[in-house]
């Protein structure tokens, strides 16, 4: 069973149908002025107003289509950086370590032009620290970056307020908001944050599409150059097939949005309760906080997480403890104040809505015989090796 839904979600029939057409309508050259051509602008033309209309834009701000999320909060960073930070005296950067590792790799590549970086730890609530996020938004702080909702852990922090703050101090907010997308009903014309960046495969697009959102007047630049495509600020096109799939999904999660939300709560509260009746030594973290819907990070005594998941893989059932474009979920955890020993054992759940209680129940099972083996395991070995674990 795929529990990594944080990672990317698999397209959905129409989806895959809609990629299909345009395989066969949208190949010539959207810059083309025939025929052809403008069947191929079509494309864009409904992404981009499928994007808008799931974002909850205004028409006079900007949505970008690219080919990541990566990418587009790279574009977001470097925006600052080259149309305000490189002529002035601000040339300090804040995020908060909750930030997916894309966004932290590109903000560390600034010191490399001369800029600083500073990192705001969040607190055991994988929430911000206002108070001192206010003491470190001084007057050299060109840009905050961090991510809107944690893909691990499913905390979410409160953006509206992140962004009147930055907004009174005249401070560029930039928030990877991608696994708000199709979770969190968006009216972003209401948020004063500057850049939003999204990777388009945790809503059901395909591998390969992401957006960026800039609130209008807000300085912003291209980051690949080209000509006049996405009217100069993003060089270079992006196949038809990918922007019908980003068409399709994005109508799929604003139609289902709060339907599908609700049952991921209660899907996912049923699978918590589940583990902790079934599995011994089982903790669920940040219970108390405010969550994606579908998100459960769940701690298993005397287990370590990679074997853990090496054996759930090779019974069908796929989860995550971090890597890739997440940062790794132990060393985020005890980057929260957690213990080393907690978050060794720490696993992120992310489910879908089409998930049944019965079928929680059988994977709870699963999941409580692979934990099973796994403690087994660990004790034969240290009874055997006669070997002292430092779990310090």
């Amino acid at each position: 069973m795929y529990l990594d839904n944080n990672n990317g979600i698999k397209p959905s029939q129409k989806t895959f149908k809609a990629m299909s057409l345009a395989l066969e309508m949208g190949w010539a050259d959207i810059s083309a002025f025939h025929e052809l051509g403008l069947e191929s602008r079509r494309f864009w033309v409904e992404a981009h107003e499928a994007l808008y209309d799931l974002l909850g834009a205004d028409d006079l701000d900007n949505v970008i289509i690219t080919s990541s999320g990566a990418e587009a909060a790279s574009q977001a960073i470097m925006s600052a950086y080259y149309n305000v930070s490189s002529d002035s005296n601000r040339k300090e950067f804040l995020v908060i370590n909750n930030s997916e590792a894309s966004s932290l790799n590109a903000i560390k590549r600034l010191q490399g032009l001369g800029c600083s970086v500073n990192i705001l730890e969040c607190g055991k609530d994988g929430r911000v620290d206002f108070k001192q996020l206010e003491e470190m938004l001084t007057s050299k702080v060109m840009m905050l970056s961090l991510s809107w909702a944690d893909g691990l852990t499913g905390v979410i922090q409160d953006l509206e307020e992140l962004a009147d703050l930055c907004y009174e101090r005249g401070v560029l907010l930039h928030a990877d908001a991608t696994h708000i997308l199709g979770k969190v009903d968006l009216e972003l014309s209401e948020i004063k944050a500057d850049y939003l960046s999204f990777n388009m495969s945790q809503v059901g697009a395909p591998q390969g599409t992401g957006a960026l959102y800039v609130r209008r007047g807000v300085p912003f630049g291209a980051l690949i150059s080209g000509g006049a495509e996405q009217s100069g600020m993003r060089g270079g096109n992006i196949s038809a097939i990918q922007l019908a799939g980003l068409t399709q999904a994005s109508k799929e999660a604003k139609e289902g949005l709060a339907k599908n939300s609700m049952k991921m709560v209660d899907i996912r509260d049923y699978f918590e309760e589940k583990l902790k009746l079934k599995i011994e030594g089982v903790m669920v973290l940040f219970k108390g906080e405010e969550r994606l819907p579908n998100t459960s990070c769940v701690v298993f005594k005397d287990v370590y997480n990679e074997s853990l998941l090496y054996y759930l893989n090779r019974s069908g059932v796929y989860a995550s403890c971090g890597g890739g474009n997440f940062q790794q979920l132990s060393h985020l955890l005890m980057n929260y104040g957690c213990d080393k020993i907690s978050s060794r054992g720490s696993v992120s759940f992310s489910l879908n809505y089409q998930i049944s209680k019965a079928d929680v129940d059988a994977v709870v099972d699963l999941i409580g015989l692979e934990v099973e083996r796994v403690r087994k395991f660990n004790s034969i070995t240290i009874e055997n090796r006669g070997v002292i674990v430092d779990e310090g």
